[in-house]
């Protein structure tokens, strides 16, 4: 079997709360650790991606997408198509919010600082001490 065979390319719309809550960073760092291309970028109608790599390393990033969030985010939808066209570059980017052109993603309310945040500010040793 060649490594194109092996190869999945697709496009994800995730709906719900997933703005404003780290859910790029969390993609970000969940594409990288699997060694997986793309993007990632909000739109008006929540988060889309563009997701390139071995099939195993692309179903491993949605199980986990599904299964552990970040822990604000609330997923309500999630669309995957396959994707056809040119391969993404090495690596994965976040892109600049995208226009368009319609609005239906949702808003979380205003959440106070979580423990771990406060920890990392109070601690001498973080590079966000105070």
């Amino acid at each position: 079997m060649t490594a194109d065979v092996c190869k999945r390319q697709i496009t994800i719309q995730i709906g719900g709360i997933v703005q404003g809550v780290g859910f790029r960073p969390f993609v970000y760092s969940l594409a990288n650790n699997l060694g997986l291309a793309g993007q990632v970028a909000n739109t008006g109608r929540g988060v889309e991606l563009l997701l390139s790599g071995p099939k195993e390393a692309v179903d491993r990033f949605l199980h986990t997408l599904k299964t552990s969030p970040p822990p604000l985010a609330r997923i309500t939808n999630i669309d995957i198509s396959p994707y056809r066209g040119p391969e993404p570059g090495p690596g994965f980017i976040i892109c600049a919010s995208k226009d368009t052109g319609s609005t239906a993603t949702l808003i979380s309310p205003d959440i106070a600082t979580c423990d771990d945040c406060l920890a990392d500010i109070f601690s001498p040793s973080n590079r966000r001490f105070h």
